[in-house]
């Protein structure tokens, strides 16, 4: 009896520790490639369900704090809230694009750059803020969401710098008869500054 009971100790013990192995290793490649496809597919199923819709919505939730959700936080100074909800703009190669804000921005005619508008600037033109979310930052695609918010829920992990998109793109927006096309701004000076885009990086739940 106590060699059984040794026995199974050390089996618990060795599963115990294989599990823990696997769960600090690094992925290999094959299973990055694996998630990112299996990501990909699920947003691309959730993305044709709402064709025709212009901006299909979705909420973004903190895997970390799941169960802040659906109270509302809007986060401090140093923590984004844990949800919030936002337009989809689309994927693109390594990731889901979502809308955060239409801002005002300025023409400096002697940099030939544009900037952000200010209050005294009379001429002004409207660009979109969008953040890139990759595809292995998304943990899981909930497609249906709940009575709270009946429309998807994506579950990330805040990963760079406790927040859950790697870029934030400006773009502008022209449309073409029936088409709408979104073109990056590629020549924007932004404030050295980040007090602009802090509101952005904790963004509340709307």
């Amino acid at each position: 009896m106590e060699v059984l009971s040794a026995s199974f100790i050390y089996g618990v013990v060795k599963d115990g520790v294989k599990l823990a192995v696997q769960r600090l290793r690094a992925p290999t490649a094959q299973e990055v490639i694996g998630h990112r496809q299996r990501v990909k597919d699920e947003l691309q199923q959730m993305l044709s369900v709402a064709v025709g819709a212009p901006a299909p919505e979705a909420v973004v939730r903190d895997m970390r704090r799941i169960d802040h959700y659906p109270n509302r936080d809007n986060g401090s100074r140093k923590r984004m809230s844990p949800w919030f909800r936002t337009e989809i703009k689309g994927l693109y190669f390594r990731g889901l694009e979502c809308f955060l804000s239409i801002e005002a921005l300025a023409h400096d005619d002697l940099a030939d750059r544009w900037r952000m508008a200010t209050p005294s600037d009379v001429i002004t033109a409207n660009a979109y803020l969008v953040g890139q979310i990759p595809f292995g930052f998304i943990k899981q695609v909930d497609p249906v969401g709940d009575e709270c918010y009946p429309m998807p829920h994506i579950y990330c992990d805040y990963a760079s710098r406790g927040q859950p998109w790697e870029n934030l793109k400006w773009y502008w927006r022209h449309e073409h008869g029936d088409r709408v096309l979104f073109v990056e701004v590629t020549d924007l000076t932004l404030p050295k500054t980040s007090s602009w885009h802090s509101r952005y990086l904790r963004r509340p739940e709307a």
